[in-house]
């Protein structure tokens, strides 16, 4: 389906977007569910912002039990307006396994120290985000609308 034709020759025509590899222009909100950045037309991807394996040590202001996932525990801390970080301990945290999926808030970030297990972030840290797709090379056509060919394995036309 032709969603776009330039008014330049040669004209290009725009029929393939993507989801793009740089954050170029979001698509609503952040913290959105795949299925609903499908609905709005975009695509939702999801990124890594997550520190494994790393403690944020001190400044607790609460701490919550049976958290399933970092993200959930992510969450949490965008909920509490005196989070600004977080530090959950997954199942790889073998020190001490009565704090398995516990969630720690914290008021602010005093540094970092290795800790095979634990996960930590800000609380701006979530896992899906949504982004407008973008058009992948154009088809260009001359000034009679004929397609002008690509170059070998540049584009593929799907009928």
């Amino acid at each position: 389906r032709i969603t776009d034709v330039s008014e330049d020759s040669p004209q290009a025509i725009s029929n393939h977007l993507v989801c793009p590899t740089t954050d170029i222009e979001p698509c609503g909100w952040k913290d959105i569910s795949e299925e609903e950045c499908g609905k709005k037309g975009c695509c939702a991807r999801t990124e890594r912002c997550e520190q494994v394996d790393m403690d944020m040590p001190g400044m607790d202001i609460a701490f919550v039990y049976n958290v399933s996932s970092w993200d959930e525990c992510a969450k949490l801390c965008k909920l509490d307006a005196g989070c600004t970080y977080w530090t959950w301990v997954s199942a790889r945290y073998t020190i001490d396994t009565t704090l398995l999926n516990k969630c720690h808030l914290k008021s602010m970030y005093m540094g970092g120290v290795e800790t095979t297990g634990l996960i930590s972030g800000g609380a701006d840290c979530d896992n899906t985000k949504c982004f407008k797709k973008v058009e992948s090379k154009p088809m260009k056509t001359d000034a009679n609308g004929m397609i002008i060919a690509p170059s070998p394995g540049e584009a593929k036309l799907k009928i």
